[in-house]
């Protein structure tokens, strides 16, 4: 039996996460959006608005603002095929995918949308294994795992490379390595197994001491943005580097 699938990443939202400050966390996605359409509209001044690797990279982010179209989801795919060790452009095609199965999910087409969603999980996982020591693959893996439903089972993912990159922490630079924390405590939630109290988001928040992200009191406020480390750390790094 087909049952519809929900997920959100980036700058989609869910109305069952509780914030301390709602009001900081939508003046915090707005600063993302902005940044990422600056971006985005640079890329595509630079590139003359024909189809890019890293345009479409960037339109992934700005999914739920209409900017990925399935003639770009295309493009990525094609782009792959072709350069197939473009290990951040595979990881990118499959967000390209789980997001394109949130639009058919919305429309009823269960079928469609579970297909989707298989392609795009499977073209994450191949990204990630096929370069394991890469640490900024692994979190763009998390970023997307520890918020989708219980029910898909990409917590066990999830909590896996938290781990692996709590291990690996100094490879991460100093402002990103709060967010994993964020990141595990998001997925531990899906999985059930481990109540998630009040006093580990009281960690996370004396981690983030002395910035904006101090006010987070759930894991569930960061699905609504990307904050700067992420797009200094993550996405520059990947527009940048092709291989």
């Amino acid at each position: 039996m087909l049952v519809p699938v929900w997920f959100s990443f980036s700058l989609a939202t869910q109305a069952s996460c509780l914030q301390s400050d709602p009001a900081q966390v939508s003046a915090m996605a707005q600063k993302s959006k902005a940044a990422i359409n600056t971006l985005y509209e640079h890329e595509k001044a630079r590139i003359g608005g024909q189809p890019s690797r890293s345009l479409v990279l960037l339109a992934v982010h700005l999914a739920s603002e209409g900017k990925l179209d399935a003639r770009s989801v295309e493009y990525l795919s094609r782009y792959v095929q072709d350069q197939p060790d473009d290990h951040f452009a595979k990881l990118y095609e499959g967000y390209a995918w789980v997001f394109s199965a949130a639009k058919y999910n919305k429309e009823k087409n269960y079928l469609r949308a579970a297909e989707y969603l298989k392609r795009g999980f499977f073209l994450i996982d191949e990204a990630v294994d096929s370069d394991p020591k890469n640490w900024r693959l692994r979190y763009l893996r998390m970023r997307m795992d520890a918020f989708v439903p219980a029910e898909l089972g990409r917590y066990v993912v999830a909590l896996k490379d938290a781990s692996l990159l709590t291990e690996n922490i100094d490879q991460l630079p100093a402002g990103l390595r709060p967010f994993v924390s964020v990141l595990r405590l998001s997925a531990l939630d899906r999985s059930g197994k481990t109540a998630v109290a009040a006093s580990d988001y009281a960690v996370v928040r004396k981690q983030f001491q002395g910035t904006q992200m101090a006010a987070l009191s759930s894991p569930c406020g960061l699905q609504t943005f990307v904050a700067d480390e992420e797009i200094d750390a993550l996405l520059n790094y990947a527009l940048r580097h092709n291989k």
